[in-house]
């Protein structure tokens, strides 16, 4: 097994834009590692100079603790999985996977018992003789890693493995995925744009834009802890509910106004007032994800500070859920990329799509109906507030 050292890695093509910016990763032996962004951000490119693919424009990486940043490919004891799975139709699933041991001239007796144990771990052994052409998308993606596994590298590499695949299949095979990185117990670096495949498989995630990691943690800490708008924006389903507010301190009771409401910082959410000092009657960018705007019916004894109300423009039944969108009365925000902005992307533009939109995510204990009224709670404890010019975080629950 061997971990992943990228310290300072940049890379820049000839005649064109910087990819990966001063890069600086550590994966621990043995660790799930995923890289996300939007499509453009740097993540393959990424993936691609760990495997020497692409030359480093400058820093270094090390596999294992050793330098292998002028390594070639095959130098680096790495298998990498693709989303495209590269199966030769003409030969059955046993031959598929022992592919890559006979071009090393590995002995028959190692290349059946590593096909056979990697076959038991992926569920394959009923399936050995079958060709890839009756096999089902979910199959083809095992045998693909099968082929990798049977290598027995310090690292895998994937990009995008999943991405082939139907939505249904593609849940199934996220689990599948993790259980077998657990089996197998190999450092993993694995590259997605589906925020949703980061959050179920990482034991940590990094988060990219424009070659440039915005954040690095565990995906309870990204998700609960978002050290950008851009983090904020970008991680979860639906999206945090993001609004220009303006902070004022009344009566000495520290406010967040924005649109016709204002939230109290007194009840709560007093640390969040305390690092806001310095931001007194400036404007600011309050944070709320949608499972923290809660029915007010359903908690009486919520402080008065933290309620809004809200009348009901469109409303999407999810079974046990709810999503209530409701017009919030003040710009609402969402995070730009840099390919589908006109202006220079400075980490948010102003939502043309969503309006004045919030949306709250109730249970199925909520009397709602469209045109309607309704009082809402925020929980106070997980609110997010931003600097708006920088995109910091400026008092992270």
């Amino acid at each position: 097994m061997g971990s992943i050292e990228l310290e300072d890695v940049t890379k820049v093509y000839r005649r064109g834009p910087t990819a990966v910016s001063h890069l600086d990763l550590e994966i621990a032996d043995g660790e799930f590692f995923v890289l996300v962004g939007p499509s453009g951000c740097g993540k393959t490119t990424v993936l691609r100079m760990v495997a020497g693919l692409e030359d480093v424009t400058e820093g270094t990486i090390r596999l294992d603790g050793q330098d292998v940043t002028e390594a070639s490919p095959r130098d680096r004891d790495i298998a990498m999985v693709f989303q495209n799975y590269a199966l030769y139709p003409h030969l059955d699933v046993y031959e598929n996977i022992a592919f890559g041991l006979r071009n090393r001239r590995t002995k028959k007796t190692e290349i059946d018992r590593r096909v056979k144990q990697a076959a038991e771990i992926l569920d394959l052994t009923s399936i050995l003789k079958k060709r890839p052409g009756t096999l089902s998308g979910g199959q083809r993606q095992r045998v693909a890693m099968g082929r990798a596994i049977v290598r027995q590298p310090k690292a895998f590499l994937m990009d995008e493995p999943l991405s082939n695949l139907d939505a249904k299949l593609r849940i199934g095979m996220r689990a599948e995925l993790a259980r077998i990185q657990r089996a197998v117990g190999t450092t993993t670096l694995y590259v997605t744009h589906d925020q949703l495949e980061a959050m179920t498989l990482g034991d940590r995630v990094a988060v990219l834009r424009e070659g440039v990691v915005q954040q690095v943690g565990t995906p309870t800490e990204v998700y609960q802890r978002p050290a950008s708008l851009f983090v904020a924006g970008f991680i979860g389903t639906p999206p945090m509910n993001l609004a220009e507010a303006t902070f004022a301190r009344e009566d000495g009771v520290a406010m967040l106004r924005f649109g016709p409401h204002a939230i109290s910082l007194a009840d709560g959410a007093a640390g969040r007032a305390a690092g806001l000092a310095g931001y007194e009657d400036r404007p600011v960018i309050v944070g709320i994800r949608p499972e923290d705007l809660r029915d007010a019916a359903l908690h009486p004894d919520a402080p008065a500070g933290a309620r809004l109300t809200a009348t009901v423009s469109r409303l999407e039944s999810m079974g046990p859920d709810a999503y209530l969108h409701f017009d919030v009365g003040s710009p609402v925000l969402t995070i730009g990329y840099p390919d589908d902005a006109d202006d220079p992307d400075d980490g948010q533009t102003r939502s043309l799509g969503r309006g004045n939109r919030f949306v709250a995510r109730l249970d199925e204990r909520s009397v709602v109906r469209p045109g309607g009224r309704l009082e809402l709670v925020v929980n106070l404890e997980r609110l997010h507030v931003f600097d708006p010019a920088t995109g910091e975080a400026l008092a992270r629950p």
